[in-house]
Formats: structure tokens, sequence, C-alpha cells
């Protein structure tokens, strides 16, 4: 098993109960993964919505339309708003850790350590419905206090968990002290979320590169050989 696989395993161990891609991905009989199917379908269009809508305007009813089920085969699964806000921040995260550690694997190791293009992963991640909804998410939960109980302990423990992650998906860390790797993910972490929400003001693309390519200088003076 590759180290990226031990990463994936462990994304699939801590969002099991969340993600139903792993249950479609594996053994279950058919009625399982008929419900799986259901509720990936769900989360799916919650996504949309959280990306299109914002929050506030994402409810159980918009949801089940968009989603073309039924509002009672929608609270079957998720029986209340809350449970599905719940369920669908934990399959934004499952996803995009997913998505990024396959993406890093097929880097190789120059592309990595040298080029930075593992920077240009993560910034492409800030253009996909996830993590746009993701946004929309913890935007809403500095003033919405129901949410933030909810939002706040899971982005926690998501972040957490890339913490836990960042010596198998970026193996030249792992003689790094889990201190300065905490730091460069926190640089990273708040760097590019900056970035993504100056986008328009920033304007050029060019000056973002720039600024990405710095940020990659930048944490590479944290990191030990």
């Amino acid at each position: 098993m590759t180290k990226t696989s031990a990463a994936l395993k462990k994304i699939e161990a801590a969002y099991r109960l969340q993600n139903p891609t792993v249950v479609l991905s594996g053994d279950g009989g058919r009625q399982e993964k008929k419900s799986a199917q259901m509720q990936l379908n769900i989360l799916r269009t919650a996504v949309k919505c959280l990306s299109e809508h914002g929050y506030s305007a994402t409810t159980t009813q918009l949801v089940a339309e968009k989603a073309d089920v039924s509002r009672g085969a929608l609270l079957h699964h998720y029986a209340t708003r809350a449970k599905l806000i719940a369920s669908t921040i934990d399959f934004i995260y499952s996803t995009m850790l997913q998505r990024y550690a396959d993406q890093i694997s097929e880097l190789s190791d120059t592309e990595r350590k040298d080029v930075g293009l593992g920077m240009e992963v993560f910034w492409d991640q800030t253009q996909s419905e996830e993590y746009q909804a993701w946004t929309e998410l913890a935007a809403a939960a500095r003033a919405d206090d129901e949410l933030s109980l909810v939002f706040t302990p899971k982005a926690q423990k998501y972040d957490r968990l890339v913490a836990t992650l960042i010596p198998e998906i970026f193996p030249e860390w792992a003689n790094t002290d889990a201190e300065r790797r905490q730091l460069a993910h926190d640089l990273v972490n708040v760097a590019v979320i900056g970035l993504y929400i100056q986008k328009k003001v920033v304007g050029s693309k060019r000056r973002r590169q720039k600024v990405r390519k710095f940020l990659f200088d930048a944490i590479q003076t944290l990191r030990e050989e």
C-alpha cells in the first residue's frame, strides 16, 4: 500500500458514516447501495445549493426539489435541516480531502517538492463547488450560533486530520517536527483562503500566481531535510 493509499484509508475511516461514496465502492448489498446512491444525490445537491444560493436559502424543500426527490424521501435520510447540513459538511470535507490526496499522488517528486504544484492543486480546490459551499457555511457560522455549534467542531476535526496526513501525502515533510509542519499548514491555509476571498480584488491571475509562488518558497524554509 502506498502512503497516499494509506492516507485515503484514514479519510474513509474518519468519514465512513457520512460519505455514501464509501458504501458505493464497497461490498454492500443492493438495498444498501440504493440508499447510498440516494444520499449521494441529496448531498451533492445540497453542496450545489449552498454554492449557488447560500446557507439561508438552502432548505430541505429546495434540496429535495433540485435533487428531484420527494421531501419525504429526503427526510427519511436526513430528518431535519440541521442533520442534512451536518452530513453535508462531512461530505464536503471528505470529498475535498480524497480529491486532493488523489491529485497530489499523480505529481512527480520534482513537481511536488521543487516546483510547488501541490500548492496549485490546493488552489484549484478553491474553484470547486465544495469549497464554495464550505466558504458559505464558514461565513454563515460566524453569525449563526446553531450552525457554529455544528460547523466549528467539524472544521477543527478536519484541520487536525489534515495535519496528521501531511507526512503521508507529502513525504518530504516527514522529518520535519510537528510544530513546524503545523505552522506551514496554518500559513498555507490562511493565505490561500485569504487569496480566494480577495480574488476579485487582486484581479490579475499573474498576481495570484506570484503570491502562491512566494508562499511556497516561504514554507520551504520550514521544511527540514
